[in-house]
């Protein structure tokens, strides 16, 4: 349903996200025209409706009170058996009125204050993972690693003697519910399955955001949500460690290979906060996906983007390295090359699953052809890979990013259910863990697993949101986990075996199926956890407050080459006399000169970096104002 996520998108990328899910021409939109005017014209005929001052405030009034008093008029969610249930449900234009006041814009952007009560919450929140060594209040998620290491019994010897390639695949709305053993909808993904019964499996895995937004900044930083999620800060992101970073400084080579637009979602500049050394997105000699009937296209397919990336390692990449891939194909609108291939690929595995007569099925062969080529992609991908010298020392990991949501979802924590492999060949055996485990457990759990490695440095201080992947074999959910929903809300928490979602409270069961839960207190306490959790994010992410600066200078081996600060309070008088400057810099000089005879002064003086700098980082803020009139000057970077 259409909510307060037009806070967070632009109309362009609203009605780009809209063209692709859906079709839209004519025959869609003109019920939403006939309707009124068909109503009018009624009216018109009968002339039974008398359009005076007075009925007109009446009706006003009537539709502000059933719009606003929405805890009396909105049904609740719990009172349906599945999500989507709810949504037909719910009068959709008072559900975004209500969405649209709930969540306008500054309504939750207050300060912090930190005081007792919110130092009483972080050490509530941080009593939550009694096993860790947590170093700060000031920073909430600092603590110090310890020897545990969860997957280090399944891996031979080999894992300490050589450093691993580890490739990561992010699989565009790979869903536990096609996909897996219990897949509710039966699975689709016949490879994937056969991969699972020889790696480490969680069936039970959880995304962190209902959309693409959070995926990267969670598996690969173990990071907290921030306002509207991590990436969207953008230049404001917070200092904080990553699993890029980590792998760079051990002299591993980092490439990202993505078949769409690194922008989107402010992908490109998260990875750079880690200094990746390749973000590749176009694919010279390659053909993109077709395009819908408006010619939009997602970009490059999946059989595209293995094939491409694989001549790339040839060429470009020596071990060891760290290649992470994001997929296209399996988005709406499902567009594939060899379209009626797969499609009768997907109807032969409906027939053969006796599926046939149920309309899902036959309505969303679109959508499971998609998960049929995504597998075989990957098949495909896994068999070019064996070719390699490298593979016997390669580490893979498969996720999807989100769910699918061309299927209805059970219930509201089915909305981040996600598969979780990893496999290798240097793993002993395959291990089925039924555990509730989440995105932000990788790099936790490869931090610990590699630094077994002599070869391997890592920091010993951490901000590590999740925990290392549990591989106990039973059902067991022991997180505290956020999860946020595609309009930049965080309404869900699990909770241990608890999971809230809005104001109704569920104890999980195995393969995540809710019990609803009505007991007060239990719903006031878990409601409070969220709550804290949501301020500790808010101060953390807003206050530069996930890592110590001066730490992620020193693991990273930033230098600060130069810092000059001046405010002009003196106005124009003063413009054009020599200024000294308090500054870190190898060399250069010492002054900022403004020479008002020149058609430019200098704003900055000029700085000589020495070779080893390979990078540099420039971030400049600015009030500009004409002295004499009231027009901008003109600024110059080079």
């Amino acid at each position: 349903m259409l909510d307060h996520v037009v806070y967070v998108y632009s109309f362009s990328a609203l009605t780009g996200i809209a063209s692709s899910a859906t079709e839209i021409n004519l025959a869609s939109v003109l019920p939403f025209i006939l309707a009124p005017l068909l109503f009018v014209f009624f009216l018109f005929l009968t002339r039974k409706w008398k359009f005076t001052l007075s009925s007109i405030l009446i009706l006003v009034v009537l539709g502000f009170y059933f719009l606003l008093d929405h805890n009396v008029y909105f049904p609740k969610q719990y009172q349906f058996k599945e999500s989507q249930q709810y949504d037909f449900a719910n009068n959709k234009l008072a559900y975004f009125g209500k969405m649209m006041v709930d969540h306008r814009p500054g309504k939750n952007d207050g300060n912090i204050r930190f005081d007792d009560d919110f130092m009483n919450k972080i050490n509530a929140f941080q009593g939550l993972n009694p096993e860790r060594e947590y170093l700060s209040q000031r920073y909430p998620y600092l603590y110090k690693t310890d020897n545990s290491n969860t997957l280090r019994p399944f891996f031979d010897d080999r894992i300490d003697s050589v450093k691993p390639n580890i490739v990561l695949l992010v699989v565009e709305s790979l869903s536990a519910s096609l996909s897996g053993d219990n897949a509710r909808y039966s699975s689709f993904t016949p490879f994937l399955d056969s991969l699972a019964k020889e790696s480490l499996y969680w069936p039970n895995a959880l995304s962190t955001s209902e959309r693409t937004f959070g995926a990267l900044p969670s598996l690969l930083g173990s990071l907290p949500p921030a306002n509207t999620g991590f990436a969207e800060m953008a230049d404001s992101m917070p200092p904080h460690l990553n699993l890029v970073s980590l792998l760079k400084q051990n002299d591993y080579t980092t490439q990202f290979f993505y078949g769409g637009w690194a922008g989107f979602n402010n992908m490109e500049q998260y990875l750079n906060t880690g200094y990746i050394d390749y973000i590749e997105t176009e694919f010279p000699g390659y053909e993109k996906m077709p395009s819908y009937s408006d010619g939009f296209t997602w970009g490059y397919g999946d059989k595209e983007l293995y094939e491409y990336s694989l001549g790339f390692l040839e060429e470009h990449i020596s071990e060891p390295y760290f290649s992470i891939y994001l997929t296209l194909s399996n988005h709406n609108p499902f567009m594939i090359h060899d379209e009626a291939y797969y499609e009768k690929l997907a109807w032969d595995m409906v027939l053969d699953y006796g599926l046939q007569d149920d309309p899902k099925y036959t309505i969303k062969l679109k959508a499971l052809k998609t998960h049929i080529y995504t597998d075989q992609t990957i098949k495909d991908f896994f068999s070019r890979y064996q070719e390699r010298d490298d593979y016997d020392n390669t580490i893979f990991i498969i996720t999807g990013d989100h769910i699918t949501f061309a299927f209805p979802r059970y219930n509201r924590l089915e909305t981040y259910h996600v598969p979780l492999i990893i496999y290798s060949p240097m793993l002993k055996n395959g291990h089925k863990s039924k555990s509730i485990v989440s995105h932000l457990d990788l790099t936790p759990s490869l931090q610990k697993l590699l630094e077994g490695n002599d070869s391997i440095d890592f920091p010993e201080q951490v901000h590590w949101l999740g925990q290392e992947l549990d591989t106990n074999k039973e059902f067991s959910s022991t997180r505290s986990l956020a999860l946020m929903s595609g309009s930049r809300e965080i309404s869900e928490f699990v909770h241990g075996d608890l999971f809230i979602s809005g104001e109704s409270l569920y104890k999980i069961n195995d393969d995540l199926k809710l019990e609803l839960i009505q007991e007060e207190k239990q719903i006031q306490s878990v409601s409070a956890a969220r709550s804290d959790f949501y301020e500790i994010n808010q101060y953390a992410c807003n206050t530069d407050a996930i890592y110590p600066y001066n730490l992620y200078a020193d693991w990273l081996k930033v230098v600060s080459v130069a810092r000059y600060h001046d405010n002009f309070d003196n106005g124009a008088e003063d413009y054009g006399i020599m200024r000294h400057y308090d500054k870190e810099a190898h060399s250069g000089t010492t002054s900022l000169v403004c020479d008002t005879s020149m058609p430019y002064s200098h704003l900055l003086p000029e700085t000589t970096l020495k070779n080893e700098v390979h990078k540099l980082n420039v971030r400049m803020g600015m009030k500009l104002k004409h002295f004499i009139t009231d027009d901008l000057p003109v600024v110059v970077v080079s």
